[in-house]
């Protein structure tokens, strides 16, 4: 619950990567896979959007990595996003 309160906050941000950095920073939400969904998905929409480009592509990835890497829960969930993730990219 508290992790989706900041990312319904985090949509109202100006610089909603404050947000996420944020959240790192403190150390919340690092073990949940929605936070690396939903920071992933964030980088993926900046990207279609034409603001970050082909470097977009891999932030996302590097994020949803770190996510697995860090066994963020429920894992299962985020293995499923990081392989659809990477049909949409091309990776």
């Amino acid at each position: 619950r508290y992790l989706r309160i900041w990312m319904a906050y985090a949509k109202h941000c100006r610089e909603p990567e404050d947000i996420f950095a944020f959240l790192a920073v403190q150390g919340i939400a690092q073990e949940l896979a929605g936070y690396y969904e939903e920071y992933a998905n964030y980088v993926e929409r900046r990207r279609c959007r034409g603001e970050c480009g082909v470097d977009g592509w891999k932030q996302a990835e590097r994020i949803l990595r770190q996510g697995l890497e860090r066994g963020a829960q429920p894992i299962e969930r985020l293995k499923k996003t990081y392989a659809e993730f990477g049909k949409r990219s091309g990776g």
